[in-house]
């Protein structure tokens, strides 16, 4: 897999609930002036947005309506396998348990992880930098 195909100046924020949207975006924003964060209410909105750009990380909360985090993702993924694109790493956000599915994903790759609500800013900037820090050490492995 060319992970050079992730976007790693490109980070998305799915979430349904506007307040974690703007404070996750405020959070990234000011910590990492250099990466461009664009924000999503649900879904289908999300996998519109990464279809228009190949984005490093996404930051997906797990329940949202018309679309939630995990069907996103994997519909994201299948955008990924049919444009011969890298998946991009996941941060699965949720105050819910995590289903079977969603630690499979998580077992399977461990450029992928999972965040439970409420999260910290030093949480959520931990997980992002942990991400982008796979993602150049994939890169540069090449």
């Amino acid at each position: 897999m060319n992970l050079e195909q992730c976007d790693r100046t490109r980070l998305m924020i799915a979430d349904d609930d506007p307040v974690i949207r703007r404070l996750f975006e405020s959070i990234v924003a000011g910590e990492m002036p250099n990466v461009t964060v664009e924000t999503y209410a649900d879904g289908a909105a999300a996998v519109e947005g990464f279809k228009q750009g190949h984005h490093g990380v996404l930051v997906m909360d797990l329940h949202m309506p018309m679309m939630d985090g995990l069907r996103a993702f994997d519909e994201i993924e299948d955008v990924c396998r049919a444009g011969g694109l890298a998946v991009p790493s996941v941060i699965f956000c949720t105050a819910f348990a995590a289903g079977s599915r969603v630690r499979e994903i998580l077992d399977g790759d461990r450029r992928h992880c999972l965040l439970r609500k409420p999260v910290t800013a030093n949480q959520l900037m931990a997980a992002i930098r942990m991400r982008l820090s796979k993602m150049a050490d994939n890169v540069s492995s090449d």
